[in-house]
C-alpha cells in the first residue's frame, strides 16, 4: 500500500467514526435541583400545631413526575419517622404529611427528591426542619387572661391613721420601726372569695398576712401618699387570720398606718380597718408576724387621725378640692400652695407585691403628695 493510499484510508475511517462520539448539545437540560422547602407555607417554622402539616418545595428545572419524602429526628439521619417511598405525582405544594402521628413539642428534619420523567431521581434536597407545638387536643392547659376592666377603687372611708402610743403621733413621733398586729376570724367552714387589702404608712411599710409577706411600700419619695391595693385572696382563709405590719417613721415627725381589708364571703362581706383594736409595739420578737405569737403585753394602738386627715396636716376637703390650697407640712411646717390636679394618666403606680398577686396604688386624699390624679378623687 502506497503512502497516498494509506492516508486516504485513514481519512475515511475518521469520517465513519465521528457519528459514534457522544457530544452533548450546548443547550442540554441540567439535572433538576430541589429547594425552598416549606411546612405550612413557612420556612423552618416553629410551633406547628396541625396533625398533618402541608409540605412544599420547588424545582430548578424540568417537570416533576414523582417524589419521595424522608422525615427523621436528626439532620443527616435515616428516615426513622417516615419514608413516603416513590409517589407518582406532579404535586409539589400542599403535600400532606401522612406518616405516623407527630409528637408535640418535638423537632423534625425532612428532605425530598424528585423524578422528572426518567428512571433516575434527582439528588436529595438539603434537609429542612420544623418544630411542633401542642398537636393534640387537651394538651395545652393555658387560659386567656387580660387586664381588669376597671382599676380598683379606693375605699378607706372607715380606716384611721394609727401608731404606737409614744408621744403624739399626730404631731410628732420618734423615728424608728414600729410593729402592729390585728387578729381576726372569718366564718369557719365557709369558702372565702376575693380578699383585698388597701394600705399605706407614713413613711413606709411591709405587710404580712398569716405570716406571709404580701406587699411593701414602693421605693419612691412620699410613697405614703399613695395606698397600695393588694389582692390577698390566696393567703386569707376561713377561721383565724392575722395581719401584721412593720411600719417605719424615717425621721422625727408625724407617723401613722392606714389600712382596710375587705373579704367577700358566702353572701356576706367582711371588713376590717385600722383603729384602736390593733396592737402595737416598738420592739418585736421572732415570729411576731405569724399567728400564735403572744402579743398580750402589747398596748393598744393610738388613733392619730381619721381618713381624710393626715397626721401633721390640716384637714383636706374630700370633695371637689380647690385648685390651689395650703397645707401645713409635717416636716417643714411651712405653708406652700398645692399644685393644680394632674392628668388621670398618673392615677396608679406599681408597688411591690410578693404573695398576694396584683397590686396597684391610689392617691390618698389630704396627702402631702406633689401630684393628685383627678381620676381617683374620693367621694363621700
Amino acid at each position: 500500500m502506497t503512502w497516498r493510499t494509506a492516508r486516504t484510508a485513514l481519512a475515511a475511517l475518521v469520517v465513519i467514526c465521528l457519528p459514534l462520539v457522544d457530544v452533548a448539545p450546548a443547550n442540554a437540560a441540567a439535572a433538576p435541583k430541589v429547594g425552598a422547602l416549606t411546612v405550612e407555607h413557612q420556612t423552618d417554622p416553629l410551633g406547628v400545631d396541625v396533625v398533618r402539616p402541608r409540605l412544599g418545595w420547588t424545582l430548578s428545572t424540568g417537570a416533576q413526575s414523582a417524589y419521595q419524602i424522608a422525615v427523621s429526628r436528626t439532620p443527616a439521619g435515616p428516615a426513622d419517622v417516615w419514608d413516603s417511598g416513590r409517589v407518582t405525582s406532579a404535586q409539589s405544594f400542599d403535600v400532606d404529611y401522612v406518616g405516623p402521628a407527630l409528637a408535640s413539642r418535638a423537632r423534625y428534619f425532612w428532605r425530598v427528591r424528585v423524578w422528572t420523567g426518567g428512571r433516575t431521581a434527582s439528588r436529595w434536597s438539603a434537609p429542612a426542619r420544623f418544630e411542633t407545638a401542642f398537636v393534640h387536643p387537651g394538651e395545652f392547659q393555658g387560659q386567656w387572661i387580660g387586664a381588669r376592666r376597671a382599676l380598683p377603687q379606693l375605699s378607706l372611708g372607715g380606716a384611721n391613721w394609727i401608731w404606737y402610743p409614744d408621744g403624739d403621733p399626730a404631731s410628732s413621733a420618734p423615728a424608728g420601726v414600729r410593729y402592729l398586729r390585728r387578729a381576726f376570724d372569718l366564718p369557719a367552714g365557709e369558702p372565702t372569695g376575693r380578699a383585698e387589702l388597701q394600705i399605706t404608712a407614713d413613711d413606709a411599710f411591709t405587710v404580712f398576712v398569716n405570716g406571709a409577706e404580701v406587699a411593701r411600700s414602693p421605693a419612691v419619695a412620699n410613697s405614703w401618699s399613695t395606698a397600695s391595693i393588694v389582692d390577698v385572696s390566696s393567703v386569707v382563709r376561713p377561721g383565724a387570720n392575722l395581719i401584721a405590719v412593720e411600719a417605719v417613721n424615717t425621721s422625727a415627725g408625724p407617723a401613722g398606718l392606714l389600712a382596710e381589708l375587705a373579704v367577700e364571703g358566702s353572701g356576706r362581706r367582711f371588713e376590717l380597718a385600722t383603729d384602736e383594736t390593733w396592737k402595737a409595739a416598738d420592739a418585736a420578737g421572732a415570729g411576731w408576724e405569724r399567728p400564735g405569737f403572744d402579743d398580750s403585753a402589747w398596748p393598744a394602738a393610738r388613733v392619730a387621725a381619721t381618713y381624710g386627715m393626715v397626721p401633721g396636716v390640716a384637714r383636706f376637703p374630700r370633695r371637689r378640692p380647690r385648685r390651689r390650697c395650703c397645707a401645713m407640712s409635717s416636716r417643714s411646717r411651712s405653708r406652700s400652695p398645692r399644685p393644680a390636679p394632674t392628668s388621670p394618666a398618673s392615677a396608679t403606680t406599681s408597688c411591690s407585691s410578693t404573695a398576694g398577686g396584683s397590686a396597684t396604688t391610689s392617691w390618698i386624699p389630704g396627702s402631702r403628695s406633689t401630684t393628685r390624679p383627678s381620676s381617683t378623687a374620693p367621694t363621700t
